[in-house]
């Protein structure tokens, strides 16, 4: 038997080495790639603005909570506002996340190569990393599970204000991400097997330390003045637009392959018929399985692989558990469809980085491995608009190229996400865009990932009063609107 044992480590150790290679490989391809298409370049632009002197809320429309925007701007000021600044923010908060997956694998699984495996798979299937409110949002998300399923003692109500408190903080970062974590604990309080006066009592804790931190920061906008505008960009505006317009968005080849795994899950949760608030399986299935419920609201990429951040750890606790069991019944649909999943974003990816072209390109703010997109969109830029010619629009959703071609925002609003295509708001926009008479607009559709989706009257407001004078390299079939506007 000890033979067998000396036997194998020398293979463990190898395939040990051979996982931490690839886990460090796949991380700095991940992060290395400058890439802030979609809600990468959300926080880059406000955080922008608010370096400009302008104020948050007050001078610029945003429907994120603050933090991030907080977290990127003194990162700017201390750290310095260099595109490789916030490139190494954004590796950090990715590597955060990365050692939270690992973490709760391990807790799970009690391997350190079954932990090594899950980060390699989620540096897979996610998206390029940046400085975001999404990613920020998932690293709380990760360690406020990760703090509830190793909780040493499972029976004190104390710890269910503080876990309300850590919810409540991630609710300054995105509200919704908190608003999934506020409901999958308190199904586990209502679930545990306890008495009703006991799961009163922890509930009422929980959600009084939800509220505290949110309270704070209202309380903190009323008083600098900003507490309507506040309350109206961040809860009125997203419950009155967001989920209506994203409603509409194109899936993510991830979403099928995901739902189906989470159902195969849950089916075999619920013939186990464990307790959700004693098993870590559970927590991780029912916070995981909520988050997939927001991707299927908002089914991009960047969405559905929030839920992949906690499918992953749950998949390979179910193959490691049992392996002999993996061709059998449920266990292999699980297992087929996941993997099916993985390597099909997996092959998307790869195909995106070759198509991308990526090299080294100089921007007003450093070197950078860019994509042909974007060195084509800075080359233009550069040559059509003169150093004191830089206050312009940016449409539909390019907003960090104001910080990238240090273009002065001239509308209140930074971007045009679907949120934003309401008639009543780009009537608002064109109007903000008459008073200053706007003699430039970049007109960018195809950086938009959901470029089947666009601000009509605004686009046709473009074509009636500016001229396009430089247009984007080969966009002229599919986007003929992509390029450099100009007042006549």
């Amino acid at each position: 038997m000890m033979k067998a044992v000396l036997q194998t480590l020398p293979l463990q150790r190898s395939l040990r080495i051979i996982l931490i290679v690839l886990v460090l490989s796949l991380f700095v391809v991940m992060v290395l790639f400058f890439e802030w298409y979609a809600d990468g370049g959300v926080a880059i632009g406000e955080s922008y603005r608010i370096l400009q002197g302008e104020v948050l809320y007050q001078d610029f429309h945003s429907f994120w909570m603050p933090v991030t925007n907080w977290l990127l701007t003194g990162w700017m000021r201390v750290i310095g506002d260099t595109i490789v600044s916030i490139q190494l923010l954004a590796g950090l908060i990715y590597l955060l996340i990365c050692i939270s997956i690992f973490a709760i694998t391990k807790s799970l699984t009690q391997s350190i190569n079954g932990a090594l495996i899950s980060v390699i798979l989620f540096l897979v299937v996610s998206v390029f990393p940046s400085v975001n409110h999404n990613w920020c949002g998932l690293l709380a998300s990760l360690f406020i599970v990760y703090r509830f399923i190793k909780r040493k003692r499972k029976d004190r109500a104390g710890d269910w204000l503080n876990l309300g408190l850590l919810v409540g903080c991630a609710a300054t970062i995105i509200i919704w991400q908190a608003g999934m974590l506020l409901l999958a604990f308190s199904i586990i309080v209502l679930q545990a097997k306890i008495g009703n006066k006991k799961k009163i009592g922890w509930l009422g804790r929980f959600l009084l330390g939800a509220v505290i931190p949110l309270g704070l920061l209202i309380v903190l906008f009323f008083i600098q003045g900003r507490g309507i505008q506040f309350i109206d960009n961040t809860l009125v505006f997203p419950l009155s637009s967001y989920l209506q317009a994203h409603a509409r968005l194109p899936a993510s080849p991830l979403l099928l392959p995901t739902v189906c795994v989470y159902l195969f899950l849950l089916l075999q949760y619920r013939r186990k018929g464990a307790d959700v608030f004693q098993d870590q399986t559970g927590v991780l299935l029912l916070v995981g399985f909520l988050f997939l419920q927001f991707g299927i609201l908002a089914p991009t990429p960047d969405h559905i692989v929030f839920g992949y951040a906690f499918l992953i750890p749950l998949v390979l606790h179910n193959v490691l558990s049992d392996h002999r069991q993996l061709i059998q019944g449920v266990r292999a649909w699980i297992v087929v469809i996941f993997l099916a999943g993985i390597l099909a974003v997996g092959s998307l990816k790869v195909f995106i980085i070759q198509e991308a072209a990526y090299k080294l390109i100089v921007t007003n703010r450093s070197y950078v491995l860019a994509s042909q997109k974007y060195q084509e969109m800075l080359r233009l830029i550069d040559q059509a608009l003169p150093a004191n010619k830089r206050a312009c629009a940016v449409f539909p959703w390019a907003p960090e190229l104001y910080y990238l071609a240090t273009i002065r925002p001239t509308t209140r609003f930074t971007y045009l996400g679907p949120e934003y295509y309401r008639p009543s708001i780009q009537d608002e926009i064109i109007q903000e865009m008459k008073q200053v008479d706007l003699s430039c607009v970049l007109y960018f559709a195809s950086v938009n990932p959901i470029a089947p989706l666009s601000p009509t009257l605004i686009r046709q407001y473009l074509y009636r009063e500016y001229r396009l004078e430089h247009g984007l390299f080969n966009n002229k079939s599919r986007f003929p609107a992509d390029g450099i506007w100009f007042r006549p």
